[in-house]
């Protein structure tokens, strides 16, 4: 399901939009969980109005109209493997949250709390593997702990997308996960998402000049997070989407030495 038409469907729902991620959340949980129901929807020898009608049979007593309809939408598409659809549900929950933070007039806020909440926790280790740690608490236990800790600095968005993904993301994801909804975060507001990291902490200006570069490069606007990365030891490392820059000294290094030994 594209945010194009998820966005649509949004649009439909007024002040209800927060509701169609819920609902999305719900049947995400309810799939996990059934993989005939998996099997049922995804199969390409079924025609849609079966699919449409299992939709509506279980889950419109249950979730809204415009739920219902972005259900159509996704089990009309093509599937590698039946789990396939939980992922696509949970993310189509996801983008509803943001799309609702954009409708609302807060998307670039939440970007900007969901990556301060992830630099938060690269460095806070033991609170990091607390809440990603599927042995120690329940999905709900976790969540409970991340709301306990970043209540008073997120807004409802971010929040609930910090709830689900610490709730549903396994052992060692959690970072990535959050960097994820950033970068789609900042696809819907038409920005590329860059992430740079740096031996030594960088000046507005230098900052402002390598944002100007990598928008020239990328012809489009950029929106970038900085970390600092003590043992790069200089330079920096850029990585936008698959693509990954390193222009750091401790590579430069080790691949002098490489070439020395070899």
């Amino acid at each position: 399901m594209t945010p194009e038409l998820l966005r649509e469907r949004l649009a439909q729902a007024g002040d209800e939009r927060m509701k169609v991620a819920e609902d999305l959340f719900g049947v995400a949980d309810f799939l996990r969980t059934n993989s005939s129901v998996q099997r049922a929807l995804t199969d390409p020898s079924r025609e849609q109005s079966d699919k449409d009608a299992l939709v509506d049979r279980l889950f419109a007593p249950v979730v809204s109209a415009v739920s219902i309809q972005c259900l159509h939408d996704l089990v009309a598409g093509h599937w590698s493997r039946p789990r396939d659809i939980v992922h696509a549900v949970e993310e189509a929950g996801c983008d509803a949250v943001l799309l609702s933070a954009q409708f609302d007039g807060v998307l670039e806020e939440t970007e900007a709390q969901l990556v301060a909440v992830s630099v938060f926790l690269q460095s806070h280790r033991d609170l990091r593997n607390e809440l990603s740690d599927l042995s120690a608490l329940s999905p709900k236990g976790r969540a409970n702990l991340a709301q306990t800790v970043f209540q008073s600095v997120l807004g409802q968005p971010s929040l609930r997308l910090l709830r689900r993904c610490v709730g549903r993301t396994s052992h060692g994801h959690l970072l990535g996960k959050l960097r994820e909804l950033a970068v789609r975060a900042a696809k819907l507001s038409g920005r590329r998402f860059v992430f740079v990291e740096s031996a030594h902490e960088l000046s507005d200006d230098q900052k402002m000049r390598l944002e100007k570069i990598l928008e020239a490069k990328l012809a489009s606007p950029v929106s970038a997070t900085y970390t600092l990365r003590p043992e790069l030891l200089g330079g920096l490392v850029i990585r936008m989407g698959t693509e990954r820059v390193d222009a750091s000294l401790a590579t430069r290094v080790g691949a002098l030495k490489r070439s020395i030994v070899g």
